[in-house]
């Protein structure tokens, strides 16, 4: 039996819709898995890193992304990237981001398509983690390892290697033992024969000499520090003592809310040597002539070579007058507060029943000054400005000298300048600066 017309008729929205479809652009199917054919990584130390991929693929316009971390304890990052329809390329640069040398970096690849005209979106290709030790090429590296310490060395021989981290045995034990730190990564040493070989290996701005301010050492990141074996002032055993005393700190410290006066870091560091050489002249010089930094002052890094030597004297001098009066345990306990991110004061008064400027004063007193004079309800010196400018060079015991060399030891943060410089490093992981 026929169908009447009505039965036939299609509706007029309903047409106007297939008309519609008919003028959408055509959407193809998911693109194909990319097969990677090729991988590479160049070490273009110190001006940073390069990776390529190499892959066969339909994708006309592929987009890919280098992801990095800087182990232990970096986060991860992507590199700058850049793809073609057969590979990709990116780069970690310095300037602006700075990579110690021997970081260990753990890195893979995602590549994917994202064209709007596509039915599905095919899953990203991610390529398995590889590892990557980003070392200085300019010289040939030896290895030597003593737990949890690897030390890294291109000059000099073995015995000499072997009697340096002997002479630094026990720093790190020490130092994680009184602070309940645990150092369950290695701890990288790289050592270099002599200034102008460890220049390149340091950020950009570090002090190379100028002024008569030297850098003998650094720990460059969480896990690394480098230092310099010859031409210092100042026994490479007690720069590496000094160093890993930052390190074994700075892990003591980890968390949200750790964070030390700079001289209480810098005068355990130094505490640490197994002589504080010019620094104990130039404190002594200072207490003759009562021409001292304020504890004030002694929060904040001294640029100025008449001071440099001084601040590390005077924070040496203070570290350890609160160990030997006081001992070991409340300067753990000291440590312990500022973790879960107590006030200067605060932990101070806990710990010993006196602020920072009760601590200066004692301290005074104890190498036979009077206490400072101050304003009321003014924590600065009466006359004396809050300013390095304020404090007259360092000299030795002999009250006098003709010329100030100022040698300085890396510390466990860098200095202000040399952290606008590299704060890409300090998004990827925690570093600290130099110091001393």
């Amino acid at each position: 039996m026929p169908l009447a017309p009505a039965r036939l008729a299609i509706p007029l929205t309903m047409l106007a819709a297939l008309v519609g479809l008919a003028v959408l652009p055509a959407r193809v199917a998911a693109a194909p898995v990319v097969t990677v054919t090729e991988q590479s990584v160049e070490n273009n130390f110190p001006g940073g890193i390069e990776w390529t991929i190499s892959f066969d693929s339909s994708i006309e316009e592929p987009v890919g992304a280098l992801r990095y971390k800087f182990e232990p304890f970096g986060i991860t990052s992507t590199a700058e990237t850049e793809c073609t329809a057969d590979g990709c390329t990116a780069m970690l640069e310095y300037p602006p981001v700075y990579i110690p040398p021997f970081t260990n970096i753990s890195y893979f690849w995602e590549i994917e398509d994202l064209r709007e005209d596509v039915t599905e979106n095919a899953d990203p290709v991610v390529t398995d983690t590889e590892q990557f030790v980003y070392d200085d090429s300019r010289f040939e590296w030896q290895q030597i390892t003593a737990d949890p310490v690897l030390l890294h060395y291109y000059d000099g021989s073995e015995d000499d290697m072997r009697e340096l981290l002997e002479a630094s045995e026990g720093t790190v034990e020490r130092w994680a033992e009184l602070f309940g730190a645990s150092i369950d990564f290695p701890v990288q040493v790289v050592v270099y024969r002599n200034l102008g070989d460890m220049r390149d290996a340091l950020p950009i701005g570090t002090p190379a000499g100028e002024g008569g301010i030297f850098v003998c050492g650094q720990q460059s990141a969480a896990d690394i520090v480098v230092v310099v074996y010859d031409g210092c002032g100042l026994s490479s055993a007690d720069v590496l003592r000094h160093e890993l005393t930052h390190l074994v700190i700075e892990e003591a410290l980890r968390g949200p809310f750790g964070d030390i006066p700079l001289w209480l870091n810098e005068g355990a560091a130094v505490y640490s040597q197994e002589s504080p050489g010019d620094y104990e002249a130039a404190v002594n010089a200072g207490i003759r002539s009562d021409d001292l930094l304020t504890i004030n002052q002694l929060s904040s890094r001294q640029n100025d070579p008449d001071n440099v030597i001084e601040f590390y004297g005077q924070s040496w001098s203070i570290v350890s007058y609160l160990i030997e009066t006081y001992g070991e345990e409340k300067f753990a306990e000291l440590f312990a507060l500022y973790k879960d991110g107590t006030t200067n004061d605060n932990a101070f008064q806990t710990v010993y029943g006196f602020d920072l400027l009760g601590l200066e004063d004692e301290w005074r007193e104890s190498v036979g000054l009077e206490a400072r004079d101050r304003e009321p309800g003014n924590g600065g010196t009466q006359g004396t400005p809050e300013s390095s400018e304020s404090t007259a060079p360092a000299a030795d015991d002999g009250g006098g000298s003709d010329a100030l060399l100022a040698i300085i030891v890396g510390g466990a943060t860098l200095g202000l300048v040399a952290a606008l410089v590299i704060l890409g490093v300090f998004l990827t992981r925690r570093m600290s600066k130099p110091a001393g």
